[in-house]
């Protein structure tokens, strides 16, 4: 049976890893010349999966996400989280099979071609072949980020915590940065910075960015889930939402935008304290894309924390913070 390899080093409590199967499937991106893939400072990887992998542009997996990647619901994190579900060897949620139009027969087909392609393609032996250079980035990171403890902070914020987290680095997958949980692991995937300190890929160019990229994908892992239990959908205010659904193409899922708010205050509440030059302009660009509610999260947040007994959770106050959305 194959599974996927990965390339680990702990940056404290947290894993810094390259997954084989998620390489994989940066090439089947690349091959089906998937548009919203676009390089970043990966370009020579890119072109040597490009010279590595070509013959197989057609391959049954290959032409199985050409198809995939055209439905605008599964564009983005679904495919990852497709295959991290094969890595950890479960079943996708009936969500994740419903934004892929599958059924789990098909997912089952679908694993089965994507392995086909991986040992056709015999990806292990260029896995292995690049492990100098995926080491290098792991190190690199760690190096750069390890001063910093982003999802410690986010866990004395909430009350809250994980023992498994996994920061996965994607170098063929450029569609954005991801936060999953799969498995109960939680997953932050960062793709390639555009820009670099070197003349290659950097994961790590800017702390800021990255530090509170790394907080706010875990964040969600909590976040969302207390907001499906508590929220009124009712009471919301969807006028003061309706910019961060407009400008941040979220569509109509008053939800996220609730989500990626309280998530969003908690970033700038980091940065304040760890790049306190940096907090006016981090704050207000968040403000320019709609979330005009900011404040009064962060106003919550704050006195909550310097008011909260040790043994005390976000959840206990987490319906009055829910007032701020609604009507």
């Amino acid at each position: 049976m194959i599974i996927a390899k990965e390339y680990v080093k702990k940056m404290q409590n947290v894993k810094i890893i390259v997954n084989s199967f998620v390489e994989a499937l940066g090439v089947v991106f690349i091959l089906s010349d998937f548009k919203l893939n676009q390089p970043r400072k990966n370009k020579k990887y890119i072109n040597e999966v490009k010279n590595h992998f070509s013959i197989f542009k057609n391959h049954e997996i290959v032409n199985d996400f050409r198809k995939l990647l055209k439905i605008d619901a599964f564009k983005y994190d679904a495919p990852i989280e497709f295959i991290l579900n094969i890595a950890n060897n479960v079943l996708p949620s009936y969500t994740l099979q419903q934004r892929g139009n599958f059924d789990l027969i098909k997912f089952k087909k679908l694993k089965e071609n994507f392995i086909t392609f991986y040992r056709d393609s015999k990806f292990d032996d260029f896995f292995k072949n690049k492990e100098e250079f995926y080491k290098k980035n792991i190190t690199t990171f760690i190096q750069t980020v390890n001063i910093y403890s982003p999802h410690n902070y986010l866990f004395d914020i909430l009350g809250m915590s994980s023992n498994n987290l996994n920061i996965c680095l994607m170098h063929g997958i450029t569609t954005a940065n991801y936060g999953l949980n799969v498995n109960n692991k939680l997953y932050c995937c960062v793709r390639p910075y555009n820009l670099s300190r070197f003349n290659d890929i950097d994961f790590a160019f800017d702390m800021p960015y990255i530090t509170s990229l790394i907080l706010h994908e875990f964040a969600h892992s909590f976040i969302n889930p207390l907001t499906d239990k508590y929220i009124k959908q009712d009471l919301i205010n969807k006028e003061k939402l309706t910019p961060i659904l407009e400008i941040n193409g979220y569509g109509t899922h008053f939800e996220t935008a609730i989500n990626e708010t309280i998530i969003r205050a908690i970033e700038c509440l980091y940065i304040k304290k760890h790049f306190k030059a940096e907090f006016e302009s981090f704050k207000n660009d968040y403000i320019q894309d709609g979330f005009t509610l900011i404040d009064s999260v962060m106003e919550f947040l704050d006195n909550y924390v310097n008011h909260k007994k040790q043994s005390d959770n976000i959840e206990f106050v987490y319906e009055q913070l829910l007032k701020i959305f609604y009507k």
